[in-house]
């Protein structure tokens, strides 16, 4: 795995409780590392989406959304319409483990825990049995299909953001 750039740390060194090289330590678990990584992406697409729907747009919006972990951010989602039940539900389930993945130091997917979590997520095949595997194919899809869900969304928003800018700009 690459050595973390700088920049990571000047978005996120504040919120982690640990220094960047035990960090990179920690990460070199690739596995373990990539599921947290993921996380984290979502987390800041799904904050960046939030704000952009939420009527205010200010540092006390951005607090307050720094309070609330990824279900949290995709319940809200949910109900303001942003985003769908399976959405919603495929982000849960994902942090669900994630959350198995980070506090668990020899986790992986032959973990019976992990592959129940995997077999509700969307893109599970209903009724086919699971091994680890499959698990991780089914996290990996369903990891896909909301990166896609929220960055259809940043596009979305960020082509109306461009247009009321070239419009402002017009004398």
């Amino acid at each position: 795995m690459p050595a973390i750039q700088p920049n990571y740390w000047q978005i996120w060194g504040d919120k982690l409780p640990i220094e960047p090289e035990k960090m990179q330590k920690f990460l070199e678990d690739s596995k373990r590392g990539d599921i947290i990584i993921r996380d984290i992406k979502l987390d800041i697409m799904l904050k960046a989406i939030l704000m952009f729907n939420l009527s205010r747009f200010d540092k006390e919006v951005e607090k307050l959304l720094d309070l609330l972990n990824i279900a949290q951010k995709a319940r809200l989602a949910y109900a303001l319409k942003i985003i769908n039940k399976t959405t919603l539900n495929d982000t849960i389930r994902m942090h669900d483990i994630r959350n198995r993945f980070a506090h668990h130091l020899k986790m992986n997917f032959t973990d019976t825990e992990i592959i129940k979590k995997c077999k509700k997520l969307s893109t599970a095949v209903k009724g086919e049995s699971v091994s680890a595997s499959k698990a991780e194919k089914f996290y990996m899809n369903a990891q896909e299909k909301c990166w896609d869900c929220f960055t259809d969304k940043i596009r979305e928003y960020h082509q109306i953001l461009t247009k009321k800018m070239s419009q402002q700009s017009k004398p």
